[in-house]
């Protein structure tokens, strides 16, 4: 989502969310300050694989057995296939191989027989993504459970036909009981696939935090936010995901970059962001904010909002702070969501 502050006499400011601006058709603008711009690029829907038997996974164990048929005996969380170890150095906005953030799942919407990007998602289970609650729910529309679909293992958007990505529709969804459409407060949201997926090379969970989830323990730290948002090279929703290191900032920091802030930020966000141009935009809402703890990569906060340039742009600030979710303030009611 984006902002920007107003001239006095000050109107209300402008903010937006982070997925790609709208295409076609327009959108209805929010009597409200808060927009959201959803990527209306069309593509073909195809039909999903016929169902595979696959059994039901613990909800959300740090090491996740799978089927002996399986030649992965075991898959741990927050483990890329061949050990951490070989992940490679991450500058801003650099493309990255396929598996190398197997928890990255796209998820989109169903319409006139179309698929249509909105957002990125985390998977934290064999049966669970974690994403942000307005890629469903804002000020002017909400989006059915029957037309969402999550596509996991995906690497190129464009490619409709490569035999790793396994698409599945939704058995439920869970936006926050709390959730502010106006403000954004507990911008969070889970989903439950309608069916298992099964762990492979390209199709991996994430952990959630654990431990101490204070936010003084992780500032200065720096996590890894990958996604197919709005880059160098075009819109956001297209092609190959890319992926930009940023760091982690106090919130007293955040709100004394801006006052801006002090409206967009609480006890359950945190601010990240070299405020250099490099970071999460369009398209890249509802992704993670990914932290390397103990050897696994945690799920620490999901891609909320971020003001707007001050030209008034409808795209992301990235001289900026970004404002993300702070996952790991919401673990009691990501792990009842995910024992229903």
């Amino acid at each position: 989502m984006l902002y920007e502050p107003a001239p006095p006499p000050p109107p209300p400011p402008q903010y937006e969310q982070n997925p790609p601006p709208v295409q076609t058709p327009p959108t209805i603008r929010p009597e409200t300050n808060y927009n959201v711009y959803y990527p209306e690029v069309t593509q073909p829907t195809r039909l999903p694989r016929p169902p595979q038997p696959s059994p039901v996974f613990p909800s959300i164990p740090e090491r996740i057995p799978v089927p002996s048929s399986n030649t992965f005996t075991q898959v741990e969380c927050g483990k890329i296939a061949g050990g951490n170890e070989r992940l490679p150095l991450i500058y801003n906005g650099q493309s990255y191989a396929r598996g190398d953030w197997p928890w990255l799942v796209a998820i989109y919407r169903r319409k006139d027989g179309s698929l249509t990007f909105i957002c990125s998602g985390t998977l934290v289970s064999d049966r669970h993504v974690i994403s942000a609650a307005h890629c469903m729910h804002q000020k002017n529309s909400y989006t059915s459970i029957k037309d969402i679909v999550v596509k996991v293992g995906v690497y190129n958007l464009e490619d409709w036909g490569d035999d790793v990505t396994v698409t599945r529709t939704l058995e439920a969804a869970y936006i926050h009981e709390s959730y502010n459409v106006s403000t954004l407060a507990n911008d969070i949201s889970v989903f439950t696939l309608e069916r298992n997926v099964e762990f492979s090379t390209y199709i991996r969970p994430a952990c959630l935090w654990s431990g101490n989830t204070d936010l003084s323990r992780v500032v200065g730290a720096s996590g890894v936010v990958a996604g197919w948002g709005t880059n160098e090279l075009g819109p956001g929703g297209h092609g190959e995901p890319r992926m930009v290191r940023i760091p982690i900032v106090s919130t007293a920091t955040c709100r004394a970059s801006k006052p801006d802030f002090h409206k967009l930020t609480s006890a359950n966000t945190l601010c990240a962001g070299d405020r250099n141009g490099a970071g999460p935009c369009l398209g890249d809402s509802g992704g993670g904010l990914y932290l390397l703890d103990s050897g696994r990569w945690r799920v620490r906060g999901i891609v909320s909002l971020s003001l707007r340039p001050e030209n008034g742009d409808n795209t992301c600030n990235l001289n900026e702070y970004i404002v993300f979710t702070d996952a790991a303030q919401y673990l009691k009611w990501i792990k009842n969501v995910m024992a229903k």
